[in-house]
């Protein structure tokens, strides 16, 4: 496969993975909510409410954090080779390396980062299940 190539599927991969992402946003804005009680009608919180809908946030999202996490190193390695690419012959060989060290640096972050929300929702978790069993008791 040729840079050109490469380039266009990464392209074409982001233009999707945008239009999906821009579609899923615009629906959820238009989507309009009806409550099946009167508006008077107020409900107390449950224990832990807010750690509960903070992680039915964090899991709603989780897909798109994902294939962003993801994209980055690739986007990441495919900028670099296009710099490498247009480099001197001379100094094909010192892109290549830049090339692998910023990808796996990327890698190594994205994966840091996505890796501390899925622990960050577990201590929700924790936070959400211990509230619930203080208030019963």
């Amino acid at each position: 496969m040729t840079l050109n190539q490469g380039l266009f599927t990464a392209g074409y991969f982001l233009l999707f993975v945008g239009s999906v992402v821009g579609l899923l946003w615009w629906h959820k804005r238009q989507r309009k909510t009806r409550l099946p009680f009167g508006e008077e009608m107020k409900l107390l919180r449950t224990p832990g409410e807010t750690q509960l809908k903070l992680m039915q946030k964090y899991e709603a999202d989780e897909g798109f954090y994902l294939v962003m996490g993801a994209m980055v190193p690739a986007v990441v390695g495919v900028a670099l080779l296009f710099v490498t690419a247009k480099l001197p012959a001379s100094l094909h060989l010192a892109g290549l390396a830049l090339t692998i060290v910023g990808f796996v640096g990327a890698f190594y972050l994205a994966a840091r980062w996505f890796a501390n929300r899925a622990k960050k929702n577990g201590n929700r978790y924790l936070g959400y299940f211990g509230e619930r069993i203080v208030a019963e008791h």
